[in-house]
């Protein structure tokens, strides 16, 4: 009989945004550079980021039936209360990202060989379907 090892999560330090510029839905376009930016109380029909880069962000209280950011290059941003019912992230790049709450009904990310595509130091990423409390999948 085989002993299961114990093996610890690594200790990742938690994603700290200072002095953050308060932004609007006029600043989110496909190809958008978006830096520093906290994105508030945003709601839409679908809105569309791809191809943009975003770094040191915050997407606060956000709710869309789409949003899209496939091809894009997101770095040390925080989605908090992302209510999104179709999450488009195809041939994106995420590094140091944490989704902390809300409600999602499906995520698509569809791994391509010619594109770098991941998560590397993802928090709390979890995905409900149906609008229930259980997680479904998630890291």
């Amino acid at each position: 009989m085989r002993v299961p090892r114990t093996v610890q999560a690594p200790r990742i330090d938690p994603l700290v945004l200072k002095n953050l510029f308060d932004g609007d839905s006029t600043l989110l376009a496909p190809g958008a550079e978006l830096d520093d930016l906290r994105l508030a109380g945003i709601r839409g029909e679908r809105i569309d980021v791809s191809g943009s880069n975003t770094s040191g962000c915050m997407f606060e209280d956000v709710v869309a039936d789409e949003f899209s950011i496939a091809t894009s290059r997101v770095v040390e941003t925080r989605f908090v209360t992302f209510g999104v019912s179709l999450f488009r992230m195809a041939r994106s790049v995420f590094r140091d990202v944490e989704f902390d709450g809300g409600r999602n009904s499906c995520w698509t990310w569809r791994p391509s060989s010619r594109a770098s595509q991941g998560f590397s130091s993802t928090r709390r990423l979890c995905v409900t379907v149906g609008g229930g409390d259980a997680p479904t999948s998630g890291w």
